[in-house]
């Protein structure tokens, strides 16, 4: 029942995508793409998943929580498509804290380690502006 659920939204989400894509344009856009800064960026996407993996795998390690670094992989990679789907980047935040409520993390911890993993990522965010900042202007 459940992956027939999964497929009839996947379904309707490629529909409505479709059916609002001006797919005339689309095509004039990616023609105009560099092949090489498409494989580029692609890379960057795909190296930077198992990186906040790690990171948050880690932070939850230190919090007491067993989250192994697949698992984390798997629970980011389905964050990423949240984020990319939906409104805003909360909706990747809270697929982390059900997937980890789904291992019988008990809410406030699960929500300490989405948290803190976000804590992290701004405190790295800020480091490089401040970093970059003299080199940039």
């Amino acid at each position: 029942m459940m992956l027939a659920l999964r497929i009839l939204v996947s379904g309707l989400l490629l529909t409505l995508l479709f059916y609002f894509t001006d797919t005339a344009e689309l095509k004039a856009v990616l023609l105009q793409l560099s092949p090489g800064y498409l494989v580029l960026a692609c890379t960057i996407i795909l190296l930077t998943i198992p990186a906040f993996a790690w990171r948050w795998s880690r932070l939850s390690i230190a919090l007491g929580i067993s989250l192994p670094f697949g698992r984390a992989v798997q629970a980011t990679t389905h964050a990423y498509f949240f984020n990319q789907v939906l409104i805003s980047t909360v909706a990747g935040d809270a697929y982390r804290i059900v997937h980890l409520r789904k291992r019988d993390i008990p809410l406030t911890d699960a929500l300490a380690s989405v948290l803190s993993d976000r804590l992290v990522g701004l405190a790295g965010l800020m480091a490089l502006v401040v970093i970059g900042q003299p080199v940039l202007f």
